[in-house]
């Protein structure tokens, strides 16, 4: 991050200097370059926050892991959702919640994430959080199966072996 501010610094002072130039062109490259990093820097502290929230899921600091994971998962990250979600069905960091633990599966699913994709599918099987469905858990199963994911071509198998969904 220090490299990166430090480059951010160097960089405005070159833009000051290079604006005061009358072409047109550099101008342009260097407005671009200067949104190019503070992207970075943005994307930087996101990827600190979700990386901070991972390492406390890891220590078992469910409370500060729920605090950093959650805006991760609502800009978006779908590995942030599925930790998200997992944290709502196990009661870890917040208070036990089947109806968000699916909400938050469907968010990752919706976003082609394989395990997101699976637990939907056993939610939907089972009617955890959400009235059964087997013809949706079959399709869930199967998307997430199409993307190899191991359980969820296993827990499709069995479900055409047994004519389920």
């Amino acid at each position: 991050m220090n490299t990166i501010l430090r480059y951010l610094l160097l960089l405005i002072a070159s833009a000051v200097t290079a604006l005061a130039a009358p072409s047109a062109r550099a101008s342009a490259w260097l407005r671009r370059s200067v949104f190019t990093v503070l992207l970075c820097v943005s994307t930087s502290a996101t990827h600190a926050d979700f990386d901070a929230g991972v390492k406390a899921v890891k220590l078992r600091l469910y409370d500060e892991a729920f605090a950093n994971l959650l805006p991760e998962a609502q800009a978006g990250n779908s590995t942030a959702q599925l930790y998200v979600a997992n944290m709502y069905r196990r009661g870890y960091g917040i208070a036990r919640d089947m109806a968000m633990a699916v909400q938050w599966y469907q968010r990752a699913a919706d976003q082609h994430e394989p395990s997101g994709m699976y637990n939907l599918g056993v939610h939907l099987r089972d009617g955890i959080g959400v009235s059964a469905d087997q013809e949706a858990a079959t399709q869930w199963f199967e998307r997430a199966a199409r993307k190899g994911h191991t359980a969820a071509m296993l827990s499709l198998g069995l479900r055409l072996f047994k004519g389920k969904g």
